[in-house]
């Protein structure tokens, strides 16, 4: 299983959110909700915006999604329309980059 796949099965498991609402909600407010926000971060910055003739926004956004002390990059590309419904159009990478083992004593 890829780490996107993995990471969607386990958020949607554990928090009810899938992966790709996680991505869309935290690149577009900056932060996560609910109990997903105790265990999760996410560091994103926006590298490119175009406004498109229909009233609608196009995103692409690239930073890091903490889960448990895993970090993980991303790049991903929402786009928003004129009525302002959102969705995540594209994941271009999601791949670890880190992790810690704890070991409770």
């Amino acid at each position: 299983m890829d780490p996107f796949a993995s990471v969607d099965s386990y958020l949607t498991v554990r928090y009810g959110c899938a992966l790709e609402d996680a991505l869309c909600e935290g690149c577009l407010t900056g932060k996560l909700r609910g109990l997903l926000a105790v265990d999760a971060l996410i560091i994103r910055r926006c590298t490119h915006t175009q406004a498109d003739e229909d009233g609608g926004q196009s995103y692409t956004f690239e930073g890091v999604f903490v889960l448990l002390d895993v970090r993980f990059n991303f790049r991903c590309y929402i786009f928003v329309d004129g009525s302002g419904q959102r969705f995540l159009s594209d994941v271009a990478s999601f791949e670890p980059v880190e992790w810690r083992a704890r070991v409770a004593m």
